[in-house]
This record gives C-alpha cells, sequence and structure tokens, in this order.
C-alpha cells in the first residue's frame, strides 16, 4: 500500500516535472535574448551619450563664438562711433 502510494506520487512529479522543464527551458532562452537585447541597448546608451556630449560641447563652442562676436561687435561699434564723431568735427 505504502509502496503504491510512493509509486504514485512519483509518477505524478515526473509529470509535473515532465511539464516543467520545457517550460524553464522556455523561460531561460527568453532570458538569453533579454540579456542580448540588454546588451545592445547598453551598447546604444552608450553611442548616444557619447554624441550628446559631442554635441553639448559643440554647444558650447558656439556660445562662446556668440559671445566672442557679440564683444567683437560691440568694440566695432565704438570705433565706428569714433570715427563718425572724427569726421564729423572734421567736416
Amino acid at each position: 500500500m505504502v509502496n503504491s502510494i510512493l509509486t504514485h506520487i512519483t509518477n505524478e512529479f515526473d509529470k509535473l516535472n515532465s511539464k516543467l522543464v520545457p517550460q524553464i527551458d522556455e523561460l531561460r532562452n527568453k532570458n538569453t535574448e533579454v540579456k542580448a537585447e540588454n546588451i545592445e541597448f547598453k551598447a546604444e546608451n552608450i553611442k548616444l551619450k557619447q554624441a550628446l556630449e559631442k554635441h553639448e560641447f559643440r554647444f558650447m563652442k558656439l556660445e562662446q563664438n556668440d559671445k566672442d562676436t557679440a564683444v567683437e561687435n560691440a568694440e566695432l561699434k565704438v570705433r565706428v562711433v569714433k570715427l563718425e564723431q572724427k569726421q564729423s568735427q572734421t567736416d
């Protein structure tokens, strides 16, 4: 009697195990796919961060050039005003 109960329990565990093994394999495969995608996303993220840094640096340079140009324009305007004043004094 005990032996038949143990045999029955063992058979039920075997049935359950035979159902779970393919599910576990499928989940492992999906996990591998997700890990591969994650690696791809991380690589893309690195590229995007590098591009962002490059553009931020370029933007900073453009802003500095804009400031330099504004200063130069202001200096030139002062020179023009002085030259116009000299011109009007000599006329």
